[in-house]
């Protein structure tokens, strides 16, 4: 067989290997310090005669490997190829994701506190990582308050003729409009990262100075307002950001299978306290070894804090190459290990109940919506629970700015790698119904080009005529259409005759096309649970999306002298998205009624600027 006789030829050297399928997909890949063995590991046939990893069997039609010059190295390649192929049968933890940094350019002239997920060469100085954007915020807002330093973007920093509200509140020192010198005002900067350097103690001895110079003066009022920054600096700097350093902590891994799925729970302790934990549902053929230490790679990639220590329930083939990568990862030396008695012992059984819990309260939820999906499928007369749900809604504004989202269940849970959202084209006007279908048939197209699994059920927010418009659309497009249904809310309806007549509810409703009446949704049912849910995603999916193209429509046309929140919805209205203003010329925008000259020249010209 060419793939043994690829495997016998390779070298016993640190690398990467990567398994493809007939096509050429790439469908995992691994990191060795020993090519040939792991390679010949997954190859040689197990007790009943088929590889050691079921996937393997059928579809690993090829083999390549790259060399590598240590260990470590293989270790960072190794993540580096799977962020680029996205292999199905790698292990990818929800949360794998870079950290986010603070980022301060010395280089300009004032500069700002930013947020950023990457560290770039671009001469900027990047503090952090921090635990959680919360966290990032958190800081920026308290440094910029306490040091008055701006959060204005340049564009207005460069046209703002006035102060802004955050100068009358004290918590900016307006540099825009000349209050402070460059000078002084990096002087500020350079305390901000004074503190973010960790050496803080120095900037609140400052500002205790200051204030009990005001307080001598009996300036009560300012001395009360430094006392305040003190507090607010003295949380900053006792609660600065996980940072790599020589600290005491460990982290304890666990994981519990059941056939295929694997529950992983990972607890952190700083300081003998626990400080944190996390859980994660696997769905994986990978033996538990592999598993563990793929897990623990893609655990503490992306700039999160690495401990002296990781315990884990046994130990991985290749641990003392893992402890060498997350030992440059520290700066410091790590161990990992399996404790067997003693504190650490405990740790470790801590993290063994915790996913014991964490797989108990899944097989629950499962459960759980088996029967929502069960039922569902009862209601609607579907020859099986559906699979795959998805759920649109669409969003605008007098309809300006159309915007449609697509939010998607997968065994009765969010699929997030599923969301989708749209901007809806070529529409005149507002045509929700013309709209909704444009959406559900683009969106099952671009599931056709991405090869993303089909859904078996489409659910609409809206009635009986959006569910007509989309089921005529989708017959005439779609040869084998799959099931369709309509979500009405909740209304109340009158009972009696003239005068007051009291109101009675009516319950949520499902509507078929082609079939009469709707389907009542009882109210506490699980099913009625499921979809109020999806359709309360998807409105909040949409709605988010159309705020932020809103937001950005409307804050750059309220730059531009001369145009206010009237004026703003009355170019909406005429030209219906701020592409439309832009291509409408000169002339069609001086011939708006209500529109000064002036004010059509100014958008003319900021508009060409801003496009080109």
């Amino acid at each position: 067989m060419e793939l043994e006789r690829k495997a016998a030829e390779l070298p016993r050297r640190p690398g990467v290997y990567l398994f493809k399928d007939a096509r050429g997909r790439v469908l995992y890949v691994g990191k060795a310090s020993d090519l040939r063995g792991r390679v010949a590991s997954y190859l040689r046939p197990g007790g009943d005669g088929r590889p050691r990893i079921a996937f393997l069997e059928g579809r690993m039609a090829d083999l390549e490997t790259v060399l590598c010059r240590t260990p470590a190295e293989a270790l960072m390649l190794e993540d580096t190829l799977i962020k680029k192929f996205k292999p199905p049968y790698n292990v990818r933890l929800k949360d794998d994701k870079n950290y986010l940094l603070i980022r301060v350019d010395m280089e300009a002239d004032f500069p700002r506190l930013l947020p950023a997920r990457r560290r770039r060469d671009d001469g900027a100085w990047y503090f952090g990582p921090y635990p959680t954007s919360r966290r990032v915020w958190e800081t920026i807002t308290a440094l910029r308050k306490v040091l008055g330093l701006r959060d204005c973007k340049d564009w207005d920093f460069r046209n703002r003729s006035r102060p802004c509200i955050k100068h009358d509140m004290g918590h900016c020192a307006a540099p825009c409009v000349g209050l402070i010198g460059r000078r002084a005002y990096r002087e500020r900067v350079a305390q901000a990262v004074a503190v973010l350097k960790g050496r803080g103690a120095s900037v609140q001895r400052a500002l205790r100075r200051e204030m009990e110079a005001e307080a001598a003066a009996l300036h009560f009022e300012r001395a009360q307002v430094l006392k305040e920054r003190v507090g607010i600096l003295a949380e900053v700097c006792g609660a600065g950001p996980v940072t790599r350093g020589r600290g005491s902590g460990c982290d304890a891994f666990a994981l519990l299978r059941s056939g295929a799925d694997l529950d992983l729970a990972v607890l952190n302790f700083r300081e003998g306290r626990l400080a944190g934990g996390e859980r994660f549902h696997l769905v994986t053929e990978l033996p538990d070894e592999e598993l563990l230490s793929t897990a623990i790679t893609r655990y503490y990639r992306g700039g999160r804090y690495v401990p002296t220590a990781v315990l884990v329930p046994f130990l991985p083939h290749d641990a003392a190459d893992l402890a060498e990568w997350l030992g440059e990862r520290r700066g410091a030396k790590v161990a990992v290990h399996r404790p067997v008695r003693g504190e650490k012992a405990r740790l470790l059984e801590l993290a063994a109940a915790n996913v014991r819990e964490a797989q108990a309260q899944r097989v629950g939820r499962e459960a759980a919506a088996r029967l929502a999906l069960e039922r569902l499928a009862e209601r609607l007369e579907l020859l099986f629970p559906p699979r795959v749900i998805h759920c649109f809604d669409v969003s605008h504004t007098q309809g300006t700015e159309i915007t449609a989202s697509r939010v998607a269940l997968q065994g009765g849970e969010p699929e997030k790698a599923l969301y989708r959202r749209f901007k809806v084209r070529n529409l005149a006007g507002q045509d929700d119904f013309a709209a909704l279908t444009q959406v559900v048939l683009r969106s099952l197209r671009l599931g056709e080009r991405k090869g993303e699994p089909r859904p078996d059920l489409v659910v609409v927010d809206g009635g009986r005529g959006q569910v007509g418009r989309v089921a005529a659309e989708l017959a005439r497009e779609d040869p084998a259409p799959p099931a369709l249904a309509g979500i009405a809310k909740a209304r109340p309806r009158r009972r009696g005759g003239r005068g007051r007549a009291p109101r009675e509810p009516v319950p949520e409703r499902l509507v078929r096309p082609g079939r009469p009446g709707s389907i009542p949704l009882p109210e506490d049912a699980p099913e009625t649970r499921l979809l109020a849910r999806l359709r309360d995603e998807a409105h909040r999916f949409a709605i988010t999306y159309h705020r932020k193209l809103r937001g950005r429509t409307g804050s750059f046309l309220e730059r531009i002298p001369g145009v206010g929140p009237a004026r703003r919805k009355l170019l909406l209205r005429e030209f219906g998205s701020l592409k439309g203003i832009r291509s409408a010329g000169l002339e069609r925008l001086k011939g708006v009624v209500g529109l000064p000259e002036r004010v059509a020249e100014e958008i003319h010209r900021a508009l060409g600027e801003e496009g080109g």
